[in-house]
């Protein structure tokens, strides 16, 4: 049998409560939470990466007014954790969310997640 979860969180343990949970569902549940799974893991992945000092200060400059005023009396080791800076950071570096996502999701998983999202802008 294939595994539902091919794209593997980095920790283990994150990766043991995954499987289990899929133990858990219905089967009729399994491909849905899979696929979120899945969609989770890449995200993780994606924003694993290292803002520089230079990237901080362009993300800082670019902030709209009121966010700018917060985080410019934010040292970069305060903010070099927040999910914002590490996308701009991917950006800045011509890392698309979307491409790389779909560089790891199955073609069909990768529609199934955008659809899901068309589904939820929707409702």
């Amino acid at each position: 049998k294939m595994d539902l979860i091919y794209i593997k969180h980095p920790l283990q343990d994150k990766n043991i409560a995954q499987e289990n949970i899929l133990a858990s569902c219905e089967a009729d549940e399994r491909e849905s939470h899979a696929l979120l799974f899945n969609y989770g893991n890449a995200a993780f992945r994606y924003h694993d990466v290292e803002p520089t000092r230079y990237e901080h200060t362009l993300w800082v400059a670019g902030l709209p007014k009121r966010e700018k005023k917060e985080f410019e009396n934010k040292s970069f080791e305060d903010c070099k954790n927040l999910l914002s800076l590490k996308r701009f950071s991917n950006e800045f570096r011509d890392v698309g969310m979307d491409a790389f996502i779909k560089e790891l999701l199955r073609p069909e998983d990768f529609e199934a997640i955008k659809k899901l999202g068309n589904e939820e802008i929707e409702n």
